[in-house]
């Protein structure tokens, strides 16, 4: 799902797209990309796609506007340069790739590397140690880029140079990664956990993980702009964590039982819309 002030666009595992309008309560209109949608951004006039076809579709103004095939299997996550310029994929071939929304060009890809072992042999390593990309996120400031793989490691790059200037361990292959607004913590998950971890990039190691929130199953997460409530969403229900910075604190606002595969904040975060694993679209406002 990507939401646009009232609107919001939800992929589903049939290739089918339907742009629904919050404010009417009703689809507007519905595209065909023929392929298993696995995540959306949606920016302006363009809504861009990836599938597991292994492409990332741009649309603008309801029109495909460009198809790029740079991965080698399964495209499982995008992100959106805070510039709005800058888009980035992750995939199961252990790559991201930059694509310039400009000129719809690639700009640069990556593959990674987790091996770290001293006693293989660098191609023997890469072979058995590199891990499929599995989410992705970038810093509000623009300036790192951080991947989820498959094996339970965020790993931060330098946007400008693709080098790897962090790693983060949480354990379990990762779900979601969302930044802060206050440009130092960011929060994930991972499969099968019933916590969603707060890092903090200014330390390193165990010393990293600042907090653990017990929200239970969750599968996505959503950062206001804020910095202050942190949604999340999954088989179990969703939640809203909220950290006031005057006490140092967190606290739950809201548990409710509505399950989720994706959240996000509608217009000045006065909403949360969340849709379930079968395509189905919930609005939570506070009333007026």
């Amino acid at each position: 799902m990507a939401v646009e002030n009232d609107y919001a666009a939800i992929g589903g595992l049939k290739g089918n797209v339907d742009i629904y309008s919050i404010a009417s309560d009703k689809v507007e209109r519905s595209l065909d990309l023929e392929e298993p949608v696995t995540d959306a951004i949606w920016s302006g006039a363009k809504i861009m796609f990836s599938t597991y076809n292994a492409h990332v579709k741009v649309y603008e103004n309801g029109s495909e506007a460009q198809t790029f095939a740079e991965h080698a299997g399964a495209v499982t996550g995008l992100a959106l340069h805070p510039g709005g310029n800058l888009l980035a994929s992750v995939g199961t071939d252990k790559s991201y790739v930059f694509y310039d929304l400009t000129t719809l060009t690639r700009a640069l890809r990556v593959y990674t590397d987790s091996c770290t072992s001293t006693t293989l042999l660098p191609l023997t390593c890469q072979m058995l140690i590199r891990a499929a990309l599995t989410k992705c996120a970038f810093h509000p400031d623009g300036h790192l880029f951080a991947t989820g793989t498959q094996d339970g490691d965020i790993k931060v790059f330098e946007t400008k140079t693709g080098e790897q200037a962090a790693v983060f361990r949480l354990g379990a292959p990762i779900r979601s990664i969302v930044f802060s607004e206050n440009g130092f913590w960011f929060a994930a998950t991972g499969k099968g956990q019933t916590t969603v971890t707060i890092f903090d990039l200014r330390k390193e190691g165990d010393a990293a993980k600042v907090k653990e929130l017990e929200t239970g199953d969750a599968e996505a997460l959503a950062w206001d702009y804020t910095g202050q409530y942190l949604a999340t969403a999954g088989a179990t229900g969703t939640t809203v964590q909220q950290y006031q910075k005057s006490s140092k604190k967190w606290s739950e606002l809201l548990r409710s039982s509505l399950a989720g595969v994706a959240v996000q904040w509608g217009a000045e975060a006065k909403s949360l819309v969340t849709v379930n694993k079968d395509g189905v679209l919930s609005v939570l406002a506070v009333k007026q």
